[in-house]
Parts: structure tokens; C-alpha cells; sequence
């Protein structure tokens, strides 16, 4: 394993962000200013979430056009979140850090959006309603593969790796189906993470992933590729591109299908500046 790929590193990384005597307790990104508590993923130490920011078109202070409602995932400090609000989307932000919650909850105040932001503390989609249904989801995700058995030593270090893709495999096969007709669901990756496995579980879910936007950052002595990927029901072959819909009006899904790689190419990598080490 690559460096680049390496759960010990990331778990390193985790750790070091936890643990710096130097964490602050607020910090500025897309020009304001956010709480930051303990336990929770700091965007200071991670180029991660401004990239995310800049997949969604939210970077800027006043945002870019958004859909009337929004799931995010992994919620954190509630950066994504709160910017979504404040551009006039409607989102939930789950978390399955409750520190993240209750991180998210104080930053929609301190920005005058709790109205428009409900945090809540859920394992991906468990503790939401059956029914509920939007037109965006994103997940910034823990994309380091770590290994099947590892255990976590602290609800940080959930923010980071992920043992055997366990988690990624869930968020593939349920995503589609907490959409509104002409939702999306969005996976915020990259290459510190196993893309090739990525696409095995996509296709064994049947998914497929199509590369929306690339972005390339220095990440200390490391280029990383992040990755904006849309997933997809992987529909029958006897029903045409151009219609995507089956008899009942919904996607032909084969669940469990495994076959060849099917993620089509996106623009080239974007290159942004050195992330602050």
C-alpha cells in the first residue's frame, strides 16, 4: 500500500488534529467565522472541506444556486450545511459524532439559519424517516480504506478511515432511494482512497459512479486528487439511455449486479493552491 493510501497515516493525521495544543476554537473559512469543538473534524488541518465547498458552489459568501433541499452527511463543524442555509436551501445534517451535531447546531445559530438547519445525530440514514426524501445528498467522505477488522479508538477517527468500506457500501446502496424523482446523490472522494474498490462495491450494489469534477491539491508533500462523484442506479441493458425510467416511472436496478468498470471520465484535474500544512 501506497503512502498516499495509508490508513496508519491517516489515523496519524486524525489523531494529530485531535490532539494539537494548538487546535482553535473558532476558525474562518468561506469568509466567516466558525465554532469548533472538541472531538470534532477541524477544516484547518484538512484542505477537504473547502474543496467540498467549492464542488457545491458554495465557497464564496454569498453561495451559487442550490436545490430546495439538502442531506448532508458527515456533517461536522456544519460548514456545508450552514452555507446550503444560507443560500436559501433547506438541509439536514446528520452525524454520527454527537459532538459534530451539537458542533453543527451552534454554527447555524451563530449564522442566523437554525430555522433552515436541523442536525441531527444518525449512522448515515438510521435515524431518519422512511419517508423522507431530498433532492440533494453529499458526503464528504472517510475514504481511506482501512482494514475489515480494524476498531475505531475514538469517534474521530470516524472522520477519516473506514474499516473494509463498510460504511461507503451502505451509503452506495441506500443513497438512491432517499431521493426526490430528479435528486442526486453526491460522493466527495479522492485518492487517498481505493476508487478501483470503490467501483467492485458500486457495481456489486448496482450503482454506477459517474466523475462530475476532479481537483488537484498539494497536501503537505502529497498531490491529491479529489474526486466529486454522482452515483446512479445501474439500469437494466434493455432499458435505453435516453429513457431512465421502467414501467412503474422509477430506475430498472439491477441490485447486486457485478460487471466491468462503468465510471465515465470527468474534466481533467483543476489545480488549486497548497493547502496551509
Amino acid at each position: 500500500m501506497s503512502e498516499l493510501r495509508s490508513h496508519l497515516k491517516s489515523l496519524e493525521r486524525s489523531n494529530r488534529a485531535m490532539t494539537d495544543p494548538g487546535r482553535p476554537v473558532t476558525f474562518s473559512m468561506a469568509n466567516r467565522e466558525w465554532d469548533l469543538l472538541d472531538e470534532v473534524f477541524a477544516p484547518v488541518y484538512s484542505p477537504s472541506t473547502g474543496i467540498a465547498l467549492d464542488f457545491l458552489g458554495l465557497a464564496g459568501p454569498n453561495g451559487g444556486p442550490m436545490p430546495s433541499s439538502l442531506l448532508e452527511i458527515g456533517c461536522g463543524a456544519g460548514v456545508i450545511a450552514v452555507q446550503a442555509a444560507l443560500v436559501g436551501c433547506a438541509t439536514v445534517a446528520v452525524d454520527v459524532n454527537e459532538r459534530a451535531v451539537e458542533n453543527t447546531r451552534l454554527n447555524a445559530q451563530r449564522h442566523g439559519v437554525a430555522d433552515r438547519v436541523t442536525a441531527v445525530h444518525s449512522d448515515l440514514f438510521a435515524a431518519l424517516d422512511d419517508g423522507t426524501r431530498f433532492d440533494r445528498i453529499f458526503w464528504s467522505s472517510n475514504y481511506v480504506l482501512a482494514p475489515e477488522d480494524y476498531a475505531y479508538r475514538s469517534v474521530h477517527e470516524r472522520a477519516y478511515v473506514d474499516p473494509g468500506y463498510r460504511t461507503h457500501r451502505r451509503y452506495l446502496a441506500e443513497a438512491v432511494h432517499r431521493l426526490t424523482d430528479n435528486g442526486s446523490a453526491l460522493l466527495h472522494f479522492c485518492d487517498r482512497g481505493d476508487l478501483r474498490g470503490l467501483e467492485r462495491i458500486a457495481a456489486e450494489c448496482g450503482r454506477e459512479l459517474r466523475v462530475l469534477r476532479r481537483s488537484a491539491v498539494l497536501e503537505g508533500q502529497d498531490l491529491v486528487e479529489h474526486i466529486l462523484l454522482e452515483i446512479r442506479p445501474l439500469l437494466d441493458n434493455t432499458t435505453q439511455r435516453g429513457d431512465r425510467s421502467g414501467s412503474g416511472g422509477r430506475p430498472v436496478v439491477m441490485e447486486g449486479r457485478c460487471g466491468a468498470r462503468r465510471t465515465r471520465v470527468g474534466a481533467k484535474p483543476e489545480k488549486r493552491r497548497p493547502a496551509r500544512a
